[in-house]
């Protein structure tokens, strides 16, 4: 955006501002040897205009500017800029403090008004709408829209959860945080509508108003949902069924989520697996084979031969009746699949449990149905998180045992956590009822691939840490309540996930039901691998600060343009890295049964400095 608005002959420089604020705004330097202080600054923008509207069409909608929100700078206060002629931004910003302020509050206060005081669900819900609709001026929606769906990113929901703030603040001054003291990332995703946020803002409020400490319970509520969640998708499973039949010798495996990074590692491997006759590949992509050959290849990941017979394609919706397929493809896999491995799951940890209803914890349902009617009864392997059980230390001593969880308060306060438990809490109840065949694996921190070719995704927390650290010149001397390094690489997970398959074939007819920890036995910390990163780049740019501090340089980030996130692409997990300063107790998790049960998992070592420089390679450090 601004190098793209600075190239105008007119202008000497370009700076998007506007950092918790509900729309990007853009300060204009003039080149006064071509532009003459005595004219309309009107003009000047007039001019600018094209060139902005150009921008706007290649930039994310967090980053677009308006009209209206274009300031031209003073003759008598030029940007700052370093000996080498660099614009120094942090302190240009801080010189215009004043002016963005104003250019803000001639808009905004009249937009978007005043928190009422006497706030109903429906007046407040006004208030929520004028917020939504500053930061997506052109989008349609209505007051159960899904703000994810209506295409609010995740900077403009920062945004939105920073104004609210600031708005409900003189209403909340001394309230704990559990009572909603202030209004997160988290906040907004777990009430994705503008009639659930309002009715969240309004129950804090009025809390506030009616108690002294101004604290909701929470978690009672949660529970109250989870439990009202699992017993929507199992009220109606049928009785118990057939005898279990024994496994026959090749295997046909239904597969979910292959396009992924780790599904393209299990898919490889049950390709190369003798005993895996065929694999069906259900993805919702219309054109999932060119997909996958795609990811395969970026992974370096060679399948046996092109177009592989051993392999199929079938674009399905796991929410739907059938998963989408005509009758003829069902009734097929019906009758010849005997092993399911369901690892399709949004991994997104602001979404809130309802935002997994509909495809996941449906498609989860489908797939028991699926078990339950198929021939062979087929086992279902659902991938896990340990996020299920993230919040099992908060009430419990000791390792998490690999046994079938009974507490509704276990899981991570978050929606992927609960969801994972949600699902976990059905195949229990099919299996307990119906005698389904099925396994619980509950996963860790997938790191990148031991092999050269393959990247362990640049969006995820570590890289993004690693990224920002750099650009900041300051990275943190500990993680937290994640210090603990139990990383399993991603292709090695994989063959843990096919070694698991096979075990549980000779297992399932006396247990019908097991659980696994996929977790590194062999543990190191951060402090063992900041060496490494620190040696990886040579020059000792990054200072070892502690992690609040660390969290507050971050949180000092101007990050208001497209280039600036790509620089700190950390600021958009910001709500994340908070979190690690808790300090509640980190679930430990025994792994010894999955252990005995995978010799990939028993030969697995500690992430190591070697490791560590192979993935920042493949980042292109």
């Amino acid at each position: 955006m601004e190098k793209m608005i600075e190239g105008h002959s007119l202008l000497h420089g370009a700076l998007v501002v506007g950092q918790g604020r509900l729309q990007t705004a853009l300060i204009i330097e003039p080149d006064w040897t071509k532009f003459s202080g005595e004219k309309d600054p009107q003009d000047l923008i007039d001019e600018l205009w094209p060139r902005v509207e150009r921008a706007n069409r290649v930039s994310p909608a967090h980053a677009q500017v308006y009209k209206s929100k274009i300031l031209v700078a003073k003759h008598d206060k030029p940007f700052r800029r370093s000996p080498k002629g660099s614009m120094m931004r942090n302190q240009t910003v801080t010189d215009y403090a004043d002016e963005i302020d104003a250019l803000y509050a001639r808009e905004e206060s009249y937009q978007l008004g005043d928190l009422p005081e006497d706030s109903s669900p429906a007046t407040m819900g006004d208030f929520v709408r004028r917020a939504v609709s500053l930061c997506l001026p052109k989008a349609q929606f209505s007051d159960d829209s899904d703000f994810v769906s209506v295409g609010l990113d995740s900077l403009q929901i920062t945004t939105l959860a920073s104004a609210l703030t600031n708005a409900v603040k003189p209403y909340l001054q001394g309230a704990s945080d559990a009572g909603g003291s202030y209004i997160t990332t988290r906040t907004v995703y777990q009430h994705p509508t503008i009639n659930k946020l309002s009715e969240y803002l309004v129950s804090v409020i009025s809390t506030r108003s009616s108690s002294s400490n101004g604290t909701i319970n929470h978690e009672a509520v949660r529970v109250r949902n989870i439990r009202t969640m699992v017993e929507e998708y199992t009220r109606d499973l049928p009785k118990r069924t057939r005898a279990l039949q024994s496994a026959p010798g090749n295997h046909v495996v239904v597969l979910t989520g292959s396009t992924g990074s780790l599904g393209c590692y299990i898919l490889q491997t049950l390709l190369e697996d003798s005993k895996t006759k065929k694999v069906y590949c259900l993805n919702r992509s219309p054109n999932a084979e060119l997909r996958q050959n795609k990811t395969l290849e970026e992974r370096g990941i060679l399948l046996s031969q092109p177009g592989d017979p051993k392999v199929e394609y079938l674009q399905a919706d796991l929410s739907h009746e059938r998963f989408g397929l005509d009758v003829e493809k069902y009734e097929e896999l019906k009758h010849c699949v005997d092993i399911v491995i369901h690892n399709a799951w949004k991994v997104d940890f602001n979404y809130s449990l309802e935002s997994f209803k509909d495809t996941h914890l449906q498609g989860t349902r489908r797939l028991v149905d699926f078990g339950l009617e198929s021939k062979s009864r087929a086992h279902i392997h659902l991938i896990s998180s340990i996020a299920a059980a993230g919040n099992w230390s908060a009430h419990h001593e000791g390792e998490l045992p690999e046994v079938l969880l009974d507490d509704d308060n276990a899981p991570a306060v978050q929606g992927y956590g609960e969801s994972k438990y949600v699902a976990e809490q059905i195949l229990a109840t099919a299996s307990r009822a119906c005698g389904l065949p099925a396994s619980i694996l509950r996963v860790g921190q997938i790191a990148g691939p031991t092999t050269d070719r393959g990247m362990w995704n640049r969006h995820e927390w570590v890289p993004s840490l690693i990224v920002t650290s750099r650009a900041l010149g300051k990275m943190p001397s500990s993680l937290g309540s994640l210090n603990v390094v139990d990383w399993v690489p991603v292709d090695r997970v994989a063959q843990i996930v096919v070694d698991l398959v096979h075990a549980r074939l000779t297992s399932q007819s006396s247990k019908s039901i097991d659980v696994f920890h996929v977790v590194n036995p062999r543990k190191t910390t951060w402090q063992g691998l900041i060496p490494t990163v620190q040696s990886y780049f040579q020059d000792g740019s990054m200072e070892l600060v502690d992690i609040a501090d660390w969290i507050q340089a971050l949180e000092s980030v101007q990050w208001t343009s497209g280039e600036v996130v790509d620089r700190f692409p950390a600021v958009k997990l910001l709500d994340f890295y908070r979190s690690l300063q808790t300090s509640a107790r980190t679930t430990l998790l025994a792994t010894n049964h999955t252990v005995a049960s995978s010799s990939t998992m028993a030969g697995l070592e500690a992430v190591d400095g070697a490791l560590m420089t192979t993935w920042m390679q493949q980042w292109g450090f």
